[in-house]
């Protein structure tokens, strides 16, 4: 397995596989599938080259399995936090450890960055695998949303979880 940060010459397999999780799994994303179905390969483009996100890709035997991007606070005041957003695994790859394996990266990438103190992160109330997979990589709970999201007339509660860096 090999995991790297994404660039635009990714930005189709990138949109391909986004687009799955939003499918399959709605209630995972704050973003609607129909949302970024509308977006173009270049506003993709410009996603993956920009300076406030790092989106990186696990690839397994050459194909794009698991997505993840860790996402930088713009604001001053908040430089010391970043943010954790859109992990997914296509179900093909899941089992291989995949998702473990995006996250460490993400995490070992922003204890290097000198500015970030803290990686926060959401998570579906009711996501056992995620929430077990978050607590054993040392991320705490510190809410809980209710009715964070609302899908086709259903409601889902969030999970608020933090990782102190420094």
């Amino acid at each position: 397995m090999k995991i790297i940060p994404l660039h635009k010459e990714h930005a189709e397999s990138f949109k391909q596989i986004r687009l799955i999780g939003l499918k399959q799994h709605p209630e995972s994303f704050a973003s609607s599938f129909e949302e970024e179905a509308e977006q173009s390969i270049q506003d993709i483009e410009k996603k993956l080259l920009s300076s406030q996100a790092i989106t990186y890709g696990a690839f397994h035997e050459g194909r794009l399995g698991g997505i993840i991007t860790l996402l930088f606070e713009s604001k001053l005041k908040m430089h010391h936090k970043a943010y954790i957003v859109g992990l997914f695994v296509q179900e093909e790859f899941r089992g291989l450890g995949m998702a473990k394996q995006l996250m460490n990266t993400v995490i070992d990438n922003a204890r290097v960055v000198e500015t970030v103190e803290q990686l926060h992160l959401t998570v579906m109330a009711d996501n056992q695998p995620a929430l077990k997979l978050y607590k054993k990589l040392g991320f705490r709970s510190y809410a809980h949303e209710p009715r964070a999201l609302k899908v086709a007339g259903h409601y889902y509660d969030e999970i608020h979880m933090v990782l102190p860096l420094k």
